[in-house]
This record gives C-alpha cells, sequence and structure tokens, in this order.
C-alpha cells in the first residue's frame, strides 16, 4: 500500500522525501507463460525508458507500469504522463492508474470519476487499487464492474492475503507489498497465476526472485516505487 510503504521507506531513509465458501470462478492472468511484472513507478522521472528498453530485449515478459501523478489521477492532465503512457504503450507495455480506496471508505462515485479521468485524460489500459480492504467483498465487485464496462485491467492491492471471493473482483491481486522478500504467500485457493508480489527496500537477487515467482504470476522487486529499479532488465529476463 502506498501510504505505509511511504511511511517504512521514510523511516529507512531510503527516500529522501514520500472467505468466501465453495468454489469460485477465477478470471484469466495476463501472464500466460512465464511470469509477468507490475511495475510502480510514481516519480517523476522515474525512468521508463528503462522499461521500454526491458520490453524490447525481453517482448515476451508482460510488463505492466502503474502510474501515480498526483497520488491518484490529479485535477488535471499532465503533458508528461501523457507522454510517458504513450511512450509505454507504443512497446506493447501496459499502464494502470494508481487509485486508493481508502479501505474501502471513499466513495464509489469519487473513485468512479477518478477511473473516467485516468481514461481520458491518460487512456490508461486498467486502474491499480490500493489500500484494498479485505472485508468489503461487494464494494470492490461494483469497482471491478464499472473498470471492465471500458475492458480495463484490474489490480487490486491489498498487501496481504484477501478471501478466495475476492478472485471475481480483480484480474490480479497483490498478496504482498513489504519491505524485503517472503519466505512465501498465502493464496487462500486463488490461482497463482492471479497473484502478485512487490517486495521493496532491496535489489532483487535472481534467487530469490526465481523461488518467489514459483507461487505468484506478478512480481517485481525494487528499492523503492519512485524510481525504476536499475535491475528491471534482469527481473524481466528472469521472468520470460
Amino acid at each position: 500500500m502506498l501510504g505505509a510503504f511511504l511511511a517504512a521507506v521514510a523511516a529507512s531513509s531510503v527516500l529522501a522525501a514520500g472467505g468466501a465458501t465453495g468454489p469460485q470462478t477465477m478470471n484469466a492472468a495476463y501472464a500466460d507463460g512465464g511470469n509477468g511484472l507490475i511495475i510502480p513507478m510514481y516519480g517523476w522521472g522515474a525512468g521508463h525508458e528503462k522499461v521500454t528498453s526491458a520490453k524490447e530485449d525481453n517482448p515476451g515478459t508482460e510488463m505492466i507500469v502503474v502510474i501515480n501523478p498526483s497520488s491518484g489521477a490529479g485535477g488535471n492532465e499532465e503533458s508528461y504522463w501523457s507522454d510517458v503512457v504513450d511512450d509505454l504503450q507504443d512497446e506493447d507495455v501496459k499502464v494502470v492508474g494508481y487509485v486508493s480506496t481508502a479501505d474501502a471508505g471513499r466513495s464509489q462515485s469519487d473513485i468512479e470519476q477518478e477511473i473516467d479521468n485516468y481514461n481520458e485524460w491518460y487512456g490508461v489500459d486498467g486502474i491499480f487499487f490500493d489500500e484494498v480492504s479485505p472485508s468489503a467483498h461487494s464494494y470492490y465487485e461494483e469497482l471491478y464492474d464499472y473498470t471492465k464496462a471500458d475492458d480495463g485491467m484490474v489490480i487490486l492491492n491489498p498487501g496481504a492475503s484477501v478471501p478466495e471471493s475476492y478472485a471475481d473482483a480483480a484480474d490480479i491481486i497483490i498478496v504482498y507489498e513489504n519491505h524485503g522478500v517472503p519466505s512465501g504467500v498465502t493464496s487462500n485457493g486463488i490461482s497463482e497465476g492471479m497473484l502478485g508480489a512487490l517486495p521493496y527496500g532491496l535489489d532483487a537477487s535472481e534467487e530469490e526472485f526465481s523461488e518467489l515467482s514459483d507461487e505468484v504470476g506478478y512480481l517485481y522487486v525494487s528499492p523503492d516505487w519512485m524510481d525504476v529499479a536499475s535491475s528491471l532488465g534482469e527481473q524481466a529476463d528472469w521472468a520470460d
């Protein structure tokens, strides 16, 4: 979750600045072969060229970039982010917009307006819902339906495991976002192809990446979310 991440990063000086019962229908994962990368890229000048370069070198690796222009879509379109999105999509990199749900505390209408702004201003491929509550399935199901009306991808980021019922409210669910690489993740019966993990505060090692990639369909390791990891090219190769 962005709020928890920024707090942890500030404390460690990484940044100098910010159960359902019964079977569920699983939505198809986007990374059909190998593993995909979900890349939070929140900083201005974060280095999106590293992403396009890694994609050119590893065309078989699914890459999804999360943009966050101003703690969400912001109040108006910014030409910088429009250009970044165009560059990424030209290389077949999917782009999703960051939206906080404040643990299901934000009104549906406010979030729907933010989704509309992302679609109108940046032509994103979907939405990355952050600060996801594990006990508000119907809330996220409604957001899923709204996003899917424009054929958008839906990524939920509770940062921890959620009930199996959430599988019908997302395409991808981030079940780990924390400092360091975990020894494993809890799926609660959700297909591993739908799961993602976002360890931060360290550089990637191939051994840790490979071990964790056996449990999730999507993965990315970075010292922080403000800049693209210097190891992105290697991670794209490991994931392919």
